[in-house]
């Protein structure tokens, strides 16, 4: 958990603040009865974000903060499983992150990315496949970021795809990796019907185009079969002395195989020539710059993590490049090889065929070759359908997966969000409820209830549905979140903040109105107390007009 955080320009009264120290359940930033805005309350709760790897503590809506107290650097502190982790990262340098010591030296600094993947994995997040931006952000509701809005509890930012919220959502309750295992079964499936329609459109394969032809082409296997055995009955009558045209048609299928393993070596070679490129393209860029730094103390380290970081994104996209054209080319080289092993066949029956007469021989070889040609056209076909039934069964399944899945979901938050909703109004109103129609669709409603608090209450309880039922580590709620809720409602709101053994971080204004109980459960969860006049998280607020000297 966030157990600390402390800057140099936290400022009280003309002094440095001491930590603020954070703990499990509900952390209160608390500001005066007055409701004064401009105090820090959000912008705190903005750097609490920041010390999650978020970036909108910099963004220009609070560049203000940079204007008016100028670069800092953020000193902050993670506890898991009873030991500290001390950690810094400044907004001059915002996109590296310092490991420390207790007194926060730093020991040494690893990348935004770096340090975000290993928190995650603190949280158990790796296990769900998810990355910690992605699970957070879009629970973290501060008043100038993007995840305010009470009809998308799901959006992370307003550009963000439904589908990959959706996604999200699904790994934070750990059952992405069964659709994932689908999916590859599916695109699997897919990509060897798509390779062997491509071979059939090419002509690489001969193959009946439709059913029609397929039974065309049976009916004329049958024709060719009764020919056959009908020159097979003439050689037994004794018809001999063939051994010329034996070896004209084993010539044509030599023919024919030269063909083939010339194709087959062109392929192959292709293939390993992009095996080749492959591992090439898995090559690790990752350099060890501490031989560099005792000679180039100066040198432009972020530039070089910038390439590396250029070159791990390309690997990924050449990786999946390589993937498709070499199953295609594997799907190519087996069907080569299939075609080389029925010419084979061919000639070794033609070896032990007996002797026959030339005009018999003949025939029998043409024969022979058209009945193998509309054969393997038919068997082709049989193939391209078994494939194509594979496919879409595959798709079915995973489509079908998707939908039980979200179903479940669906009904877990909906289940629990009743639970919230009952405990508050007694059963008296109705609950919100998200409907997840598909993958990238879904709604989120209070039936018979539009009002402002309302959806704002149902925001609150869908947030704590998933705090409680996922590894989602924490929640933020800022008080434009907060404040269009009525006070009873609020009371019942704060209590259920302090049933979770997770983080929530709130800011809140006037806690004097409210009950004894309330005002007692403020004063234990409070970690601050922001108020005007010099008590400002940075020691003052720039948006008043000075006084002329």
């Amino acid at each position: 958990m966030l157990k600390s955080i402390s800057c140099d320009k936290f400022i009280s009264n003309g002094k440095v603040r001491e930590p603020i120290i954070f703990h499990n359940g509900l952390n209160t930033v608390l500001g005066s009865p007055d409701a004064k805005n401009s105090i820090g309350k959000s912008t705190l709760l903005m750097i609490i974000d920041f010390v999650f790897g978020g970036t909108d503590y910099l963004n220009k809506k609070t560049k203000d903060v940079i204007d008016n107290v100028g670069h800092h650097t953020i000193n902050f502190s993670f506890e898991f499983e009873g030991k500290q982790f001390y950690m810094s990262r400044s907004t001059e340098n915002p996109n590296f992150v310092n490991y420390c010591n207790s007194d926060y030296s730093v020991k040494r600094t690893v990348s935004l990315d770096e340090f975000n993947k290993r928190l995650a994995i603190r949280y158990g997040l790796d296990k769900n496949d998810i990355s910690l931006r992605d699970a957070v952000g879009r629970f973290f509701r501060v008043y100038h970021r993007e995840t305010t809005d009470e009809h998308q509890p799901l959006k992370a930012a307003n550009r963000e795809p439904v589908n990959a919220a959706i996604t999200a959502l699904i790994k934070l309750f750990d059952a992405y990796k069964a659709i994932v295992d689908q999916e590859q079964i599916r695109k699997k499936a897919d990509d060897e019907s798509k390779s062997m329609n491509k071979a059939r459109s090419y002509n690489q394969v001969k193959s009946a185009s439709n059913k029609t032809e397929f039974d065309d082409n049976n009916k004329r296997i049958e024709q060719i079969e009764t020919q056959l055995n009908e020159l097979l009955k003439e050689t037994q009558r004794g018809l001999t002395d063939i051994d010329a045209i034996k070896a004209e048609e084993l010539a044509e299928i030599k023919r024919e195989l030269s063909i083939l393993r010339r194709q087959r070596t062109q392929l192959t070679s292709q293939l390993n020539a992009m095996e080749g490129d492959k591992e090439f393209s898995k090559k690790n860029f990752k350099h060890d710059y501490d031989a560099l730094r005792e000679f180039f103390p100066e040198a432009n380290y972020q530039a070089l993590e910038k390439v590396e970081e250029f070159h791990s994104k390309l690997s990924k996209i050449l990786k999946k490049e390589f993937k498709e054209k070499t199953d295609e080319i594997k799907l190519l080289l087996s069907l080569i090889n299939e075609e080389i092993a029925s010419y084979q066949e061919r000639a070794k029956k033609i070896e032990t065929t007996p002797d026959l007469s030339k005009a018999i021989l003949i025939r029998f070889a043409e024969l022979t070759k058209s009945l193998q040609t509309l054969k393997n056209a038919n068997n082709n076909y049989v193939e391209s359908e078994r494939l194509k039934e594979i496919a879409k069964s595959e798709k079915e399944k995973y489509e079908n997966l998707i939908k039980e899945t979200i179903t479940n979901i669906q009904n877990t938050l909906n289940t629990i969000m009743k639970e919230y909703t009952d405990y508050i109004y007694s059963g008296t109103k109705t609950s919100p409820q998200i409907n997840l129609i598909d993958s990238s669709r879904y709604t989120f409603f209070t039936p018979n209830d539009t009002g402002t608090g309302s959806l704002l209450r149902s925001l609150v309880t869908f947030d704590l549905a998933m705090l409680n039922t996922t590894n989602l580590p924490a929640v933020i709620h800022d008080t434009v979140i907060l404040k269009h809720i009525d006070d009873e409602t609020l009371e019942k709101l704060i209590k259920l903040y302090t049933k979770t053994q997770k983080q929530v971080f709130i800011a809140f204004d006037r806690d004097t109105t409210y009950s004894t109980e309330m005002q007692t459960i403020l004063r234990h969860s409070r970690v601050i107390k922001l108020s005007s006049n010099g008590n400002e998280l940075f020691g003052r607020a720039w948006n008043e007009v000075k006084e002329e000297e």
